[in-house]
């Protein structure tokens, strides 16, 4: 089982990105797991179900504060059980706005996406679901 230990829950102003994927093909996915495993981690369907027990992934992952909830059903887990899945992620501090108040207004381009972008069905992955969202944690 992995363990988040890399953020701090302190409350702060920040942004978040998430994809979730199932592998369709390990053969093809191989090469971008290989390209980007520092940014990309893989999970069987067993550990998805142990860690989210019925509970939404945003909050596994300590982001559901910024309105990203990727999380996959029970029943869809189970119906590809054996299957690996990926989840990719970004976080980056809030810029203030000329007033000096946390600027929440944030798209796609503000977040190191080069691992997400390569999770396409071309590279072997399915129903794939990438949100992301801003807000204060705390």
């Amino acid at each position: 089982m992995k363990i988040r230990s890399d953020f701090v829950t302190n409350s702060s102003s920040s942004s978040f990105i998430c994809c979730f994927a199932r592998i369709a093909d390990p053969i093809k996915a191989q090469a971008i797991l290989e390209k980007h495993k520092d940014r990309i981690e893989v999970y069987t369907s067993e550990e998805i179900l142990e860690n989210i027990k019925n509970d939404r992934w945003g909050r596994w992952l300590e982001a559901d504060w910024a309105g990203v909830d990727v999380t996959p059903k029970e029943d869809y887990i189970k119906e590809h059980a054996g299957d690996q899945f990926v989840v990719s992620e970004d976080r980056q501090d809030i810029d203030e706005d000329e007033d000096g108040y946390p600027d929440y207004d944030v798209d796609y381009s503000y977040f190191n996406t080069a691992a997400i972008d390569d999770i396409t069905e071309e590279n072997g992955f399915a129903e794939i679901d990438c949100q992301w969202g801003a807000g204060r944690d705390g």
